[in-house]
């Protein structure tokens, strides 16, 4: 809507039929049947007779007036038109800089009126992708540029594996658009939550080290800065190994029953009860002597994780005690019996 000015005095200098008063009604008029309408501006600076006290004028009146993008040029001279007759010249080093001071306020009200419509739904018009590009660009409703979004997807097999099967390789089959995620300016990393990223790799193998749950993620950006990430939970598990014997005498070397490879991450709402575990320990004429449910003390790698429950044997004498261990791995079900002699 050409508004040319936000000065009253400007505006009779022009010889326009309306002030500014008229225009903010009109503007009202539009909001009020159109409350998410894009409202754009002409607005003309440096013009003759526009004095800085003018232009201030203009500058607070359109800030106040909530429209959300300004086109705004300079004031040229023509030959022959009654504005030479006016005498104040706003030199061009003024009328630039005049521009950029709208231009800044153009900006910031363009870009408060998009934040409002974040995370709304919008019917959007999509155009051809401009040539060389493969992203998708349209304009909402109400004229907000957005960008289609790329898809990340993947898919990994195997999701849930026994180091011993497969040593710990995971083939990831990628279903993201290929085009996508290769066009200049696109950028797109995997972080297998390992410590390993690979940003050159469009569908990788992946070797993981240790057992662990590693929460595996994709994530795409295109060169407009849209951006889409996926994350799926890759469960390597390692056979248990039970300690036969414990040495409850305090030098830190199996002083404690620690089961090795024991995922003892359990999501206590999980009703599969994945990782739930129970430990009973017996004496030789099959009495119990300890019991526990969710055992959670356990090696990895020599190193003991000692947990909120553990069997030290303190209290017991030296001898032969037999325990039972049942768990419920992702992987592998185990349920073992097993010898634990105690030695001081």
């Amino acid at each position: 809507i050409p508004l040319q000015s936000g000065s009253d005095e400007v505006l009779r200098l022009m010889h326009r039929r309306y002030d500014k008063a008229l225009f903010a009604h009109k503007i009202q008029l539009i909001k009020e049947r159109m409350p998410d309408a894009f409202i754009g501006v002409d607005v003309m600076v440096g013009t003759r007779g526009e004095t800085p006290e003018y232009f201030d004028d203009s500058l607070q009146f359109i800030a106040l007036l909530g429209v959300q993008h300004l086109h705004v040029f300079p004031y040229s001279e023509r030959p022959g038109t009654q504005a030479l007759r006016i005498p104040y010249i706003v030199p061009k080093a003024e009328r630039d800089a005049r521009v950029a001071r709208m231009m800044e306020l153009s900006d910031r009200q363009q870009r408060q009126f998009i934040e409002r419509f974040l995370g709304t739904e919008r019917p959007v018009l999509f155009e051809q992708p401009p040539r060389g590009k493969k992203v998708m660009h349209g304009f909402t409703d109400n004229y907000i540029r957005v960008n289609a979004q790329p898809i990340a997807e993947f898919a990994a097999t195997p999701e849930i594996s026994l180091m011993s099967e497969n040593d710990g390789q995971v083939v990831f089959t990628n279903y993201s658009d290929e085009n996508v995620m290769t066009q200049p300016g696109s950028s797109f990393y995997w972080d297998f939550d390992d410590g390993e990223v690979d940003s050159s790799t469009i569908a990788p193998t992946h070797v993981f080290a240790q057992w662990g749950d590693y929460n595996v993620t994709l994530h795409i950006e295109t060169e407009d800065g849209c951006a889409s990430e996926i994350a799926h939970t890759v469960v390597i598990e390692q056979d248990l190994i039970f300690p036969n014997v414990i040495t409850p005498n305090g030098d830190g070397i199996n002083d404690v029953f620690a089961i090795e490879n024991l995922n003892t991450n359990v999501n206590l709402e999980d009703p599969d009860e994945y990782r739930t575990n129970k430990l009973y320990i017996y004496d030789r004429w099959g009495k119990k002597v300890y019991s526990a449910k969710n055992y959670d003390t356990f090696s990895r790698n020599g190193q003991i994780t000692l947990g909120n429950q553990f069997f030290d044997g303190s209290s017991l004498s030296d001898g032969v005690y037999y325990f039972s261990f049942y768990y419920k791995g992702k992987a592998k079900t185990v349920n073992y019996n097993g010898s634990l002699t105690i030695i001081r």
